[in-house]
């Protein structure tokens, strides 16, 4: 029975590359990419992170030096929520160039202009967000567990394979649940059942008694 259920996970899976790079222009920060915290060695100017071919949810935020009359200041936005999709290019996510204080509150009140420009084409898209909200005090301190809840709140299952090194993003039916306890075997399993049309599905049940 294991053997055959790893047989039919294993299936699901084809060997998938890194497809392109993702980077931030000058002044946005990256916190995070399919519900992991992002961590560069070096300045935020030198963010860059190797995705693999599919949907990405990404977190980021604007957090640079401004001027504030004849002071400098720092203005730092609430984190905003991208899916984004890699495909072989590398993209690189913009906002308008924000210099004063005053133009920064001014963008974000309106609505933020986020951006992605392909590096190949020199293409801009303007792409969907939401703002992310935090939980409780200190808000953002957590910015994993913020990314968990807000997922849970929308439907949204991230997986990030450990067979093909893949990355996968899935919007659930309002009546699909993914349990939160078990293996990745059992999560795997799990997440792909969702995915399945109805005929897949009666498929999979009608194969699970022949096998029990």
């Amino acid at each position: 029975m294991r053997k055959a259920l790893n047989f039919i996970f294993l299936s699901f899976f084809s060997t998938s590359v890194l497809a392109g790079n993702l980077s931030a222009s000058d002044g946005i920060k990256i916190l995070a990419v399919d519900g992991k915290k992002a961590k560069f060695e070096h300045s935020l100017s030198e963010q860059l992170v190797s995705l693999a071919d599919g949907k990405h949810q990404v977190v980021a935020r604007f957090d640079d030096e401004v001027r504030d009359g004849s002071r400098k200041v720092i203005f730092t936005s609430k984190p905003y929520v991208f899916e984004i999709i890699m495909s072989d290019d590398d993209l690189e996510l913009t906002l308008p160039r924000l210099t004063t204080d005053s133009q920064a509150r001014a963008h974000f009140s309106r609505g933020p202009k986020w951006a992605l420009v392909n590096e190949k084409s020199d293409e801009k898209i303007l792409i969907d967000y939401e703002r992310l909200p935090g939980i409780g005090f200190g808000g953002f301190g957590n910015i994993e567990k913020v990314i968990a809840e807000y997922n849970r709140e929308k439907g949204i299952v991230l997986y990030s394979g450990q067979v093909s090194g893949s990355n996968d993003l899935v919007k659930l039916k309002h009546d699909a649940q993914i349990s939160s306890q078990g293996n990745d075997t059992l999560r795997q399993l799990q997440l792909w059942y969702t995915k399945a049309s109805d005929e897949e599905r009666k498929a999979f049940k009608r194969w699970m008694i022949d096998v029990d």
